[in-house]
Order: structure tokens, then C-alpha cells, then sequence
């Protein structure tokens, strides 16, 4: 669906090139940070920090996420012109930076451990 790994390396199909590019419009529409991310043959994975206030005096809600998810999810399918994802998302509080770290390098080595994930299937139509 959203392309294949090829040698370790994730080549994007047009529908990926659509999911990187919403995922970075997104961002900077909402000022937040991606810090690493990664769209996989049949999935994404990424990594949002919240700094600091959208606007003066207010802080960062933590319903940011979900507003975030679903603006997301609503464009991505809007411009394929069909819906693809599950209803619900998995989601992770990072505490700290070692946490931050290993769950940066999973999403890093993804495309090099592809066949080992648990998503991995020869089939992403």
C-alpha cells in the first residue's frame, strides 16, 4: 500500500509519498515536532513532542494527539479518495530519554528488521 522495503530500505509508493508528505504538512501546521518517524509498507510510526503553548498563556493539550490523529487520518484519506486505517491508534507516553532513544532506533531499524514485525505481511494490498 504504502510501498515496499527494499534491501532495508523503504521505497514509498505514491499513496507513502502522500502519508510522509500530510505527516509533515501536519507538523508544521500545528507547530509541533516530528521527531523521527517512519512509514512502512502497511503502516506508520512516529514520534510527536509538544513544546511549549500554540498560543500565549495556553498550554499543550494532551487532546492535542487525537485532534492531531484525526485531522491526519481524514486528509491522508481524503486525497487517496478511500479510507485505509483502523479505528484506533497505539499511542505511548515517552518519559524519558533513554526511552526516547530506543524507541527512536526501533523506528530507525524498522525497514532493516521489516520481515521480523509484527505487521509484516508479503501481500500490502
Amino acid at each position: 500500500m504504502f510501498g515496499q522495503v527494499v534491501a532495508g530500505e523503504m521505497k514509498l509508493s505514491d499513496y507513502g509519498r502522500i502519508v510522509e508528505n500530510e505527516l509533515k504538512r501536519i507538523a508544521r501546521l500545528r507547530k509541533i515536532e516530528i521527531v523521527s518517524y517512519v512509514v512502512m509498507p502497511n503502516h506508520v510510526y512516529f514520534i510527536v513532542a509538544l513544546h511549549g503553548s500554540q498560543s500565549v498563556g495556553a498550554p499543550r493539550s494532551k487532546q492535542e494527539i487525537p485532534l492531531l490523529l484525526r485531522e491526519f487520518k481524514a486528509t491522508v484519506t481524503q486525497k487517496l479518495g478511500f479510507s485505509l486505517w483502523q479505528r484506533s491508534y497505539f499511542d505511548n507516553i515517552i518519559e524519558d530519554a533513554q526511552s526516547l532513544e530506543v524507541i527512536k532506533r526501533y523506528i530507525n531499524n524498522n525497514p532493516t528488521t521489516w520481515k521480523k514485525d509484527k505487521f509484516y505481511c508479503t501481500n500490502n494490498l
